[in-house]
């Protein structure tokens, strides 16, 4: 199915009637699915199970910029990842329409309601149902940008919860990000700790005072 509107665009696999409603009406507001498929291109494991309001959903994603953006002096080429639950090994969750305190930007919200369990899509959003004309600012700072304004968005969703309904592989994902890094990580922090330190001739820690 495809359709097209607002330069946006839709294409997706296996949904019924009820999620060709919740297509169509965010395509209006200028986000899009571009493709929709049961996770690791496998089966649908989900028993159609759908996201409705009030839903907890729980989920892996990719963030990336969908096209080259100058601001500030500073580019931030298409394609370029910006934000990753998957490279830090933590599932993220929240409440679908959890008003008056919503937690994602509109686009990401609208996207993941098209969406059923076990399922992965690309998703498409215009910056004005993402970040708009203020940006996001990298944690800590008011001048740097993580995300420029009017930058447009492409993410990757995995849906592997809604409520208590799971995909098989649930548990591991979620004991994985409990776990922190691995060993082997924390020792490469470590290793690039020590390689910036001057240690000296005999080993010692810079100058004393």
């Amino acid at each position: 199915i495809v359709s097209e509107g607002n330069g946006t665009t839709f294409a997706t696999s296996g949904c019924d009637d009820g999620k060709k409603a919740l297509q169509k009406a965010a395509e209006e507001f200028g986000i899009s699915v571009d493709m929709v498929m049961p996770v690791n291109g496998g089966p649908r494991v989900g028993g159609g199970k759908i996201v409705t309001e009030g839903s907890k959903v729980f989920l892996h994603y990719t963030g990336t910029f969908g096209k080259t953006i100058t601001h500030a002096g500073r580019t931030y080429e298409a394609g370029t990842v910006f934000d990753c639950s998957r490279t830090k090994k933590k599932p993220i969750s929240f409440t679908i329409d959890a008003q008056p305190h919503r937690v994602m930007i509109e686009g990401f919200e609208s996207a993941v309601k098209t969406m059923s369990l076990g399922e992965r899509a690309t998703c498409r959003i215009a910056s004005g149902c993402a970040y708009g004309m203020r940006g996001y600012f990298e944690p800590g700072s008011e001048t740097e940008y993580a995300i420029p304004p009017r930058a447009d968005l492409v993410f990757d969703i995995e849906l592997i919860g809604i409520d208590e309904h799971r995909v098989a592989n649930f548990d591991e994902l979620m004991n994985e990000a409990k776990a922190g890094p691995s060993e082997e990580v924390l020792q490469e922090v470590a290793d690039s700790f020590l390689d910036g330190l001057d240690l000296g001739a005999n080993g010692g820690g810079g100058s004393s005072k």
